[in-house]
């Protein structure tokens, strides 16, 4: 089990959520970019739109911290880290189940902050965060519904619509 990171502000809070927000974004574009070198247009279309969330998300943080006196976040795991299997084959099934996993320790990090949150203020929008998680991990995990197994195939047909679910 993780220990509870010590967040004391929304500030700090906003800051680590930066941090993750964007890391989570360059993964998603490198695997996009993966993808597309690849020829898996699919998936690299469906990794860009992760991407895009993800940016999205860390310029909505950097404009509420705009004005605000930097924190220095707290120690950030390497949650929102991609980690794939590199003995494994590339599959749609294990890229999905890595960027599952990825999702999956964001919201747990983010759960631990407002389980140990002394201010209201910093327990909520952890809580709010965690639940933003929680959307991205149902979209990623209906796209793997998809690929129940290993061994799908890069030109299943069901690439496409994994993209389309986790774009929508």
């Amino acid at each position: 089990m993780h220990h509870a990171p010590s967040v004391r502000s929304v500030v700090e809070l906003l800051s680590v959520a930066l941090v993750m927000e964007r890391a989570a974004a360059a993964r998603y574009a490198d695997l996009a970019r993966c993808m597309a070198e690849r020829e898996h247009d699919e998936l690299a279309d469906l990794f860009t739109r992760l991407g895009r969330l993800e940016r999205d998300h860390a310029r909505f943080i950097e404009r509420r911290l705009a004005g605000q006196a930097s924190a220095q976040p707290a120690v950030v795991a390497s949650v929102e880290s991609i980690a794939l299997d590199e003995e494994a084959p590339l599959t749609p099934h294990a890229v999905l189940l890595a960027a599952l996993r990825s999702e999956v320790d964001a919201k747990a990090h983010f759960e631990r902050i407002a389980a140990a949150a002394q201010e209201a203020a910093v327990r909520r929008l952890a809580e709010d965060m965690a639940a933003e998680e929680a959307e991205h991990i149902d979209r990623i995990a209906a796209a793997l519904a998809l690929h129940p197994g290993p061994a799908a195939d890069w030109s299943d047909p069901r690439v496409a619509a994994a993209a389309r679910i986790l774009g929508d």
